[in-house]
C-alpha cells in the first residue's frame, strides 16, 4: 500500500478480507484488529457516514456474538 500511495479505500478492503479470513480461523483477537483498521481506513477514505462503514462494524458484531460478547 505505501508503494502504491497508501490509498486508504484500498487498505479498508484489503484489512476487511483479512479480518474475515482470521475470524473464519478463530484468531478474534486479529480479527478485531484488522476490521478496526479496516473502518478506519475506510472512515478516512469515504467519511463516516458512507454505507460502507456498516460492513466493518457489523463483522466487529459478528465476532463479539461469536465469543459471547453480549
Amino acid at each position: 500500500l505505501r508503494r502504491m500511495g497508501g490509498e486508504d479505500e484500498l487498505e479498508g478492503i484489503l484489512a476487511n478480507a483479512i479480518g474475515a479470513t482470521l475470524m473464519r480461523a478463530g484468531r478474534y483477537d486479529e480479527s478485531i484488529a484488522q476490521y478496526e483498521r479496516s473502518l478506519a481506513a475506510t472512515a478516512r477514505a469515504l467519511g463516516e457516514d458512507h454505507p460502507l462503514i456498516t460492513r466493518s462494524h457489523v463483522n466487529l458484531g459478528n465476532i463479539h456474538r461469536q465469543r459471547g460478547d453480549y
